[in-house]
């Protein structure tokens, strides 16, 4: 008799494979280019499919947070989003409404970076905040279930930078 297998994250039976990071993190080429060999671990419904629009938000605020005026995965990316017409166009709308519900605002890199060049969105970002936060719990207990064979049990904290190197300092809870 073969054994139930668990979700990674849970104690509930799998139903399916989740993809660890979320497969909308990776643009779609003819070729498959950006998501070969992406990882899978077991899932309960919780933890794959009812957490899709969720995926999608942060998805998204990754896209806007790259500088993707050379970069070939990033412009799919922002190709994929401003496609409206597609399957997933009410999760990208619901995405952009979070976020432009957020007091968006366009400000110039030099204004708080003297070395860079060019715009960037800013925007209220606690609101959104647990949806991120979870996300990368899931993404780390994935990666970590695919690595050991075993669930990654215990707090998690995800350490955020925002501002620059300089300003950035790592602090470890004892």
């Amino acid at each position: 008799m073969r054994e139930i297998e668990t979700c990674y994250m849970c104690s509930k039976p799998a139903i399916n494979m989740e993809h660890v990071p979320p497969k909308c993190f990776f643009p779609k080429t003819s070729n498959g280019l950006y998501a070969k060999n992406l990882i899978k671990v077991p899932s309960c419904k919780t933890h794959n499919n009812d957490t899709s629009a969720t995926d999608d938000l942060v998805s998204l605020l990754l896209y806007i947070a790259t500088k993707n005026s050379r970069n070939e995965a990033a412009s799919l990316q922002g190709k994929k989003f401003l496609d409206f017409k597609s399957e997933s166009a009410g999760s990208k709308i619901s995405s952009l409404k979070k976020i432009l519900n957020n007091d968006p605002k366009i400000i110039n890199l030099k204004d708080r970076f003297p070395n860079q060049e060019g715009e960037t969105l800013v925007f209220n970002y606690n609101s959104l905040r647990p949806m991120v936060q979870e996300t990368f719990k899931k993404i780390t207990c994935g990666i970590y279930f695919k690595e050991k064979n075993k669930k990654l049990y215990g707090s998690h904290r995800i350490q955020e930078y925002i501002g620059s190197p300089k300003d950035y300092k790592l602090t470890l809870e004892r």
